[in-house]
């Protein structure tokens, strides 16, 4: 397990402001991403302005701000620690 010293919440606003970055530095408006991207200037601004976002909609922002390969290694499989840590047969978790 990682140590992590920002919390869910300032992860978020991170993202967003990244998000925000990247599309400045692109010198697209909102208009222009929603544009590209087909999600509305007004979800856009909210996740701006909040974090808030499905994960559609972020991918589709992404995805204009060629940000999608990120997304693809955020939960790919971390390789053993040691040749001796077998690897789990579970294909289901516990409750």
């Amino acid at each position: 397990m990682s140590i992590n010293l920002l919390s869910p919440y300032q992860i978020k606003q991170q993202i967003a402001a990244h998000a925000k970055e990247r599309r400045l530095r692109k010198n697209y408006s909102r208009k222009t991403l929603e544009a590209k991207s087909a999600v509305p200037a007004s979800t856009i601004k909210h996740f701006e302005t909040t974090g808030n976002i499905s994960l559609e909609a972020l991918l589709q922002i992404a995805l204009v701000l060629d940000g999608l390969n990120d997304f693809a290694q955020l939960f790919a499989p971390q390789p053993p620690v040691s040749l001796y840590q077998p690897k789990p047969d579970r294909q289901r978790g516990r409750q």
